[in-house]
């Protein structure tokens, strides 16, 4: 694999992860950005992504086939409007619980997981894509909750950390 430089600006792929890694926003996922909600291939270095503490400028981006099945998130499956429409994520990449929900399953009103602990079979549940999908993980300097598709999703910034319901990488 060779390391590129990303940016739509340049029209270069963004750089390849070189360590394994079962988290990501499948192709097509639209970020929260002061831009507005751009689709994650879009994205580029130093873009100003929303998070949870305000706005934060992404460090890097990386991008990997998705070589095993996926996550369908239904809409609405999480809350009212989270994810704001049917959406596609890697099963490691972890999602931020911050209300009843982390309460009631974990006993803490804030928690981050892997979404793959949370199929239900019925409103997250796997699936096979009808096409091959690449996976965007965006890094910023610190880990980061951030919005897809209105979704708080955990960023990818400290990749060798364990986060719950993953295996160290």
């Amino acid at each position: 694999m060779s390391v590129m430089t990303a940016g739509r600006n340049t029209g270069a792929m963004p750089v390849r992860r070189r360590f394994p890694s079962s988290g990501g926003l499948c192709e097509g996922t639209h970020v929260r950005t002061l831009e507005g909600d751009l689709p994650v291939e879009y994205l580029c270095e130093g873009d100003m992504i929303v998070t949870r503490v305000g706005a934060r400028a992404l460090r890097r981006i990386t991008t990997r086939p998705l070589q095993d099945k996926h996550i369908l998130v239904l809409r609405s499956a999480i809350g009212r409007g989270r994810p704001a429409r049917d959406l596609y994520l890697a099963p490691g990449q972890a999602v931020h619980l911050a209300d009843w929900r982390g309460s009631r399953i974990f006993g803490s009103d804030q928690r981050s997981i892997a979404l793959a602990q949370l199929v239900d079979h019925d409103f997250i549940q796997w699936s096979e894509h009808p096409e091959d999908l690449l996976v965007y993980e965006l890094e910023f300097l610190t880990q980061q909750v951030f919005y897809a598709e209105g979704l708080e999703v955990m960023s990818a910034d400290q990749p060798f950390r364990v986060i719950e319901g993953m295996a160290a990488a």
